[in-house]
């Protein structure tokens, strides 16, 4: 009645795998991904995760309401759109915590700098 699916569970995991690397080192991390990626990959966190939430929201609104596009698009033009956005989401989904880590990687050798 209330809807559920597999998106939760695939962000429950998400979610619990990023939380078990609070307050960590991350030196493995370090190790795992080159220098030059880390930098690239922690600059883009903040943008990668206001992308993701805007997408969200975007998408729920489109999904409820059907608003702005079925004024312009015929109904299967409008899901074809949607689930090309939930893919897109999908993917700022598993990009999120990777950039996460980088951003926590960057901030920590910053900080043994000085």
């Amino acid at each position: 009645m209330v809807g559920g699916g597999f998106a939760p569970i695939i962000t429950t995991v998400l979610v619990s795998l990023t939380a078990i690397r609070i307050n960590k080192p991350l030196t493995w991390w370090r190790r795992l991904v080159p220098r030059t990626v880390l930098n690239v990959l922690a600059k883009t966190w903040l943008g990668v995760l206001i992308a993701f939430v805007a997408l969200f929201f975007v998408s729920v609104e489109i999904a409820i309401f059907g608003w702005p596009l079925t004024s312009f698009l015929d109904g299967d033009t409008t899901l074809s759109l949607l689930n090309t956005v939930a893919y897109i989401m999908l993917g700022f989904m598993i990009l999120s915590p990777l950039t996460g880590l980088a951003h926590d990687v960057y901030v920590q050798s910053e900080r043994q700098m000085r």
